[in-house]
């Protein structure tokens, strides 16, 4: 090993003496290669320049290899020089070229340079009360970094290596003087954000198909807050709105990663749920909503969207205060919910009742009077009938036209047309024609008849129809629009 070492020695003085003398070489590129330039690998930031020497005596060229836009080579003619400067990041490889006289070739050496911008890493960072952040002067040597301030050491410090540490929620900057090469200073700025994260609750209840936003504190606008959900089939976290979306019924446990904070907060899911379709209630009487699938932490509200038809107090008891439909609002872990009400006479609440009986049970004209069968007339009819009023008949139902021209004669019409919802009352009876241009031979070609039951609340000006139709008996949507509404009775009138 130290005979070849010794022989490549001697070979690349040989070249040298040749190149000075101006003697032609009979030496092989790679014996002589990497041996007749002074630095092989050089560290530049941009902006610096360093001198790379050629040995005098011969001629050469060179060349640049790889990122050739990280640096600038300026070739020196009378001194064999090379001026190599920094331009940007990245590394290339300088390549010189040696030739004799006459312009043979002899040998070629290389140079690799690595080019690091002069930056400080962060323009600007956030971090927690308490916690640090690391920032990074690059494209300098240690010498010449200067010392590192902050404008204001109350929201946060830095030490000598450029480390900040939070100290209370607000904003300061960090700055550095750097000494370059011809000695000017450049002052390089960090613009340092403090929060202080908090959660209000660590625990909660939350509805299925409902949102939540967690309630997060001492934020900056600048914060990063990372969402994670201990079970995804139970609930889901929404990272873009700092969100929890309840799946299904269970407990999770989500946690917060906000400026190196972790926060967690535990949900259980829920499943409320009122299983009436319809609360009938008596003016003067009362009665009360149930809630189920809730448990010993939810908070449950109750709202009457008109306290002059009904009233509800906070234990959920509705009291019916005059004639009319409106609903009560129920709020519970996040889920909001509707009830219709109606309040009447004990006549009216009291066919209404039967009617919301008779729900699911088949439809039949040629059963139309037996038990369990119904067709549109004869709920309407049996209905009244259970209440104490007879529509046209003692003992069987009429049909739905004779029903309609009976209430008109009785002067029980009140309408010749579909009504909004706001004038109708619980009980109402709504008398629908043909209107395909065919007549059936009845009065006011009516051919179907409904019981409207109250509204939905819904602000949509809807309201609710009971009604046996083709298949069964059923609550149907009514729409004040309805062309097909020809009488509209109030039999109690």
């Amino acid at each position: 090993m130290n005979v070849i070492r010794k022989n490549k020695s001697v070979i690349a003085l040989l070249v040298v003496v040749s190149l000075l003398l101006g003697l032609p070489t009979y030496a092989k590129a790679e014996e002589t290669a990497n041996y007749f330039l002074p630095v092989h690998e050089k560290a530049l930031s941009n902006g610096e320049t360093f001198s790379l020497q050629v040995p005098s005596g011969g001629n050469y060229e060179y060349t640049i290899e790889g990122n050739y836009y990280s640096v600038s080579v300026e070739k020196d003619e009378y001194s064999n020089v090379l001026l190599v400067t920094g331009l940007s990041s990245g590394e290339a490889t300088i390549v010189v070229s040696l030739y004799d006289q006459d312009f043979n070739y002899i040998a070629s050496d290389s140079c690799k340079v690595i080019v690091t911008e002069k930056e400080l890493g962060e323009e600007s960072v956030v971090c927690a009360v308490g916690k640090t952040a690391q920032l990074h002067m690059s494209g300098y040597s240690q010498a010449q970094v200067g010392t590192w301030m902050s404008s204001n050491p109350t929201v946060a410090t830095v030490n000598e290596t450029g480390l900040v540490t939070g100290i209370s929620m607000g904003y300061t900057d960090i700055t550095v003087n750097c000494v370059e090469y011809n000695g000017l200073i450049t002052t390089y700025t960090c613009r340092v954000a403090v929060s202080d994260p908090k959660i209000q609750m660590t625990s909660g209840n939350l509805a299925v198909d409902c949102t939540q936003e967690l309630a997060l504190t001492g934020l900056q606008p600048e914060s990063k807050v990372t969402l994670t959900t201990s079970n995804s089939s139970v609930a889901e976290v929404w990272e873009y709105s700092n969100a929890i979306y309840a799946v299904n019924k269970g407990t999770a446990t989500i946690t917060c990663e906000i400026d190196g904070v972790r926060l967690t907060y535990k949900v259980t899911v829920t499943d409320p749920q009122v299983n009436v379709q319809l609360l009938p209630i008596v003016k003067g009487k009362k009665t009360k909503i149930k809630v189920t699938g809730t448990n010993k932490n939810s908070k449950i509200s109750y709202q009457s969207t008109s306290t002059s038809i009904a009233k509800v107090d906070k234990s959920g008891y509705v009291i019916g205060k005059k004639a009319g439909s409106t609903s009560i609002q129920i709020n519970v872990d996040g889920k909001e919910m509707f009830v219709p009400v109606s309040v009447g006479s004990s006549k009216v609440i009291g066919a209404l009742e039967y009617a919301m009986k008779a729900i699911g049970t088949p439809y039949s004209q040629d059963k139309r009077m037996e038990k369990g069968y119904y067709d549109c007339s004869s709920l309407v009819w049996r209905a009244y009938h259970s209440a104490g009023v007879d529509i046209g008949n003692k003992y069987w139902a009429p049909t739905a036209a004779d029903m309609a021209k009976t209430l008109v004669n009785n002067k029980k019409a009140i309408a010749y047309k579909a009504l909004p919802v706001e004038k109708l009352q619980p009980g109402d009876l709504l008398f629908f024609a043909k209107t395909d241009g065919t007549s059936n031979g009845r009065y006011k070609n009516i051919y179907h008849v409904a019981i409207y039951c109250g509204t939905y609340g819904d602000g949509y000006g809807s309201g609710l129809l009971l009604e046996a139709r083709t298949s069964n008996v059923g609550m149907f949507t009514y729409w004040t629009t309805d062309r097909n509404v020809v009488v509209v009775a109030r039999p109690t009138k």
